[in-house]
């Protein structure tokens, strides 16, 4: 209808509601202040925003701030980004990630700590190293 189309009264809807956002025209689901006020009001509304705002940092990393699992609808590429990651599974988060991606943050650990590892080792040879050529005195 009407007032589908009609961007103050589906401002004032998606401040209520984020998902009243499933009800607003396609050409309000693709305006940005629209987007911005329903993901922060409520992630999850990230679901029926258009594509491009899948795709776009700054409004996945509200509806990420609002709802931790609302990254599940971001596009892929932002699914994997560290930094909306970590927001997710962020303890001030309101609603984390607790679950969705804790694989994921578990195998950064894992890397983590193998680099550091690795670093130690890297750390060690030198110093065998320095040993060797310091003793044999060529």
């Amino acid at each position: 209808g009407r007032r589908q189309n009609d961007k103050e009264v589906v401002m004032e809807a998606v401040r209520q509601k984020g998902l009243a956002l499933r009800y607003a025209s396609e050409k309000l689901r693709s305006d940005k202040q629209v987007v911005m006020e329903a993901v922060r009001q409520e992630g999850f509304a990230l679901r029926y925003a258009c594509d491009t705002f899948k795709n776009d940092k700054e409004i996945v990393m509200a509806a990420v701030r609002q709802h931790g699992c609302a990254l599940e609808c971001a596009c892929e590429a932002l699914q994997n980004d560290p930094e909306l990651v970590m927001e997710a599974h962020h303890p001030d988060c309101p609603k984390r990630a607790s679950k969705f991606y804790q694989g994921y943050i578990q195998g950064a650990k894992i890397a983590s700590q193998v680099a550091q590892g690795f670093k130690i080792v890297q750390s060690l040879a030198h110093r065998v190293d320095q040993w060797l050529i310091s003793s044999c005195n060529w």
